[in-house]
């Protein structure tokens, strides 16, 4: 809120005491309810607003779309990952497969949604292949884990969906801003694996 002040903007205010609260929701009372996935998406969603809420004035179709479809694609990396310590259900696997693949899409699309404005900086050649690429490389792991649905597979699937989540920021930066501030943010992804060996990220 001071930012917010200072800046006389009301949105980091609001956007970070929203994202608070969701995490507080989510550690507390709701972690281990039905609702854990959607608290989860909105925490993520909430985040890529609060880092949009001072550089992008005003917030346009594009901003919220992206903010949307990470949101999307981290419900259905939650969902899926609702039983990795224990044989995980294919269905339930799916729905969490569908879901993220979802999130992929909306991401994949905000081009064409917002009638390219902002406008891509790469062809849509490229941009396609890009999203094509990504979507397979996370679909691999999935889909092992979907057919043979033991905690070790699982588990495997969601670390690679987690670490995927940088790649997925690194690609829409690209699109928007070149390949210096994309590359810039996929570097991220060696500190993240890097604590991986102190934190489990399932």
């Amino acid at each position: 809120w001071i930012v917010a002040f200072a800046e006389n903007d009301w949105r980091p205010g609001i956007v970070g005491t929203l994202l608070g609260s969701c995490i507080l929701l989510y550690d507390g009372a709701l972690k281990h309810t039905r609702l854990a996935p959607m608290v989860m998406g909105e925490c993520r969603m909430l985040n890529v607003l609060l880092g949009m809420s001072l550089l992008v004035i005003p917030w346009g179709a594009a901003e919220v779309l992206i903010a949307v479809g990470i949101g999307v694609y981290i419900f259905g990396v939650t969902l899926f990952a609702r039983t990795d310590a224990q044989v995980s259900s294919r269905k339930a696997l799916l729905r969490g497969f569908l879901f993220l693949l979802a999130g992929i899409g909306i991401l994949s699309i905000v081009p064409w949604w917002t009638s390219n404005r902002p406008s891509l900086v790469m062809s849509q050649l490229r941009w396609w292949l890009l999203w094509a690429a990504i979507a397979l490389i996370i679909a691999r792991r999935c889909i092992i884990a979907i057919f043979e649905p033991s905690p070790q597979r699982v588990q495997a699937a969601v670390r690679s969906c987690v670490h995927s989540l940088i790649v997925l920021d690194a690609a829409v930066t690209v699109g928007y801003t070149g390949p210096y501030w994309g590359f810039a943010i996929l570097c991220l992804l060696f500190p993240t694996m890097l604590l991986t060996l102190w934190l489990n990220a399932t």
